[in-house]
């Protein structure tokens, strides 16, 4: 009786050879050039739009019209997770900017269940699974389950957004825009800006850091992502809530 081959840990080694004669699916983008498929963080700080730029991009994905003004985005279902804000602030912000006839495939929630986010968006995903769903979640803290017992802060962040990222890998072409906070002392970095461990950029895709000052309308988003060219973008921030793409350093 032949005794079974005991189970390697090489048993998943590949070939550089065998490597470069596959065909892999291109890669998605939920904006062309600036947002790809994955997990991007959005980090501002509270109060400078950051709410609106992910409701006017969801928009503009769930509609196939224009992102920031002047990039043509890809119809795609769309998940805004606005766990700050309610439906009637929702409407109004929609109203605001512009939504007369609201596509069918932008979908809308205020609250969430406990401990049930990977859970909301893995379903959401399954469901539009052959349509390259975006979900987007406002914001990160809103969304954090409870702290586990004595562990560490960078393992805890890293693990968390691990998670989301994990949900993305597995539902093909899909993307994941989690908003969050930055810090208040400013870093030659911006990666630095990011509120909380090092485990929370470090486990992004993409990572997107927008800077506003108080009363102004100019901001710039700095960009660093593994698929995506690293940029800074000029943008504008219109009445009633619009942001608008002015340039880039790219």
């Amino acid at each position: 009786m032949t005794a079974e081959r005991a189970t390697s840990h090489l048993d998943d080694m590949v070939s550089a050879r065998w490597l470069m004669e596959q065909t892999f699916p291109p890669l998605e983008y939920v904006v062309p050039g600036l947002i790809p498929e994955g997990l991007s963080l959005l980090a501002a700080p509270p109060k400078i739009g950051k709410s609106w730029m992910v409701l006017g991009l969801g928009l503009a994905c769930a509609s196939g019209g224009f992102a920031f003004g002047q990039l043509p985005v890809q119809r795609r279902p769309v998940l805004y997770l606005a766990l700050e804000d309610g439906f009637r602030r929702l409407q109004s912000r929609l109203t605001a900017l512009g939504v007369r006839e609201a596509p069918d495939i932008l979908h809308l929630k205020a609250t969430i269940q406990p401990r049930a986010t990977l859970a909301t968006i893995n379903e959401f995903m399954d469901l539009y699974d052959d349509h390259h769903p975006l979900v987007v979640v406002d914001t990160l803290g809103r969304a954090m389950p409870p702290v586990v017992a004595n562990e560490p802060s960078y393992q805890r962040d890293y693990r968390i957004t691990s998670a989301l990222k994990s949900s993305c890998d597995s539902h093909r072409g899909s993307s994941l825009i989690v908003v969050h906070h930055t810090r208040k002392a400013d870093s030659a970095d911006f990666l630095d800006a990011v509120s909380g461990t090092q485990g929370i950029a470090g486990a992004a895709d993409t990572v997107m850091v927008l800077k506003r000052a108080r009363q102004e309308r100019s901001a710039v988003l700095s960009v660093t992502s593994r698929d995506a060219r690293e940029g800074t973008y000029a943008l504008s921030l219109r009445e009633p809530g619009i942001w608008v793409l002015d340039g880039s350093d790219v």
